[in-house]
């Protein structure tokens, strides 16, 4: 079975401050007595998609950090993915191709039946040096119609 490794940070959560420009774990290590829904959105649209994918192909979250740990947004995400890695447990940045190579030893599948989504161009090319197929978060609508069409 196909295999898609979604990013976290800027593609399934985002912050709620439009213009804040900076990485979403240390936003949220700076402002935790705010709560999490003050300082973050769900993408649920894309959750509800992902969901949609079920038993056509797994999905994995590959991400840099620990803000999925989050009670506010864990058990949003409970069910939805195989697994939910980050460079700890994997043991490489998302910029270094050994990443991928380990995500798809983890998980038994062959890079050519993988497809890598995040919006930073730096991991799209680590992961495309791997073999894995790869788009390059921008919305999502496009990034659904492209999903469906590599699953088809």
């Amino acid at each position: 079975m196909k295999l898609i490794i979604w990013d976290f940070s800027r593609t399934l959560l985002f912050p709620k401050a439009a213009d804040y420009i900076g990485g979403l774990n240390k936003l949220y290590d700076k402002n935790k007595v705010l709560g999490f829904n003050e300082l973050f959105s769900i993408n649920r649209e894309l959750l509800d998609f992902i969901k949609s994918l079920k038993g056509k192909v797994k999905s994995v979250i590959f991400t840099s950090g620990n803000v999925q740990k989050v009670p506010g947004i864990a058990k949003q995400l409970k069910g939805l993915f195989v697994g939910i890695e980050n460079v700890e447990s994997v043991g490489y940045e998302k910029t270094n191709g050994k990443s991928y190579e380990a995500l798809c030893e983890q998980y038994k599948v062959k890079p050519k039946d993988v497809l890598f989504i995040d919006d930073q161009e730096i991991n799209i090319n680590a992961a495309r040096r791997a073999g894995l197929e790869v788009f390059q978060y921008t919305d999502n609508k496009t990034i659904i119609e492209k999903v469906k069409e590599w699953i088809s």
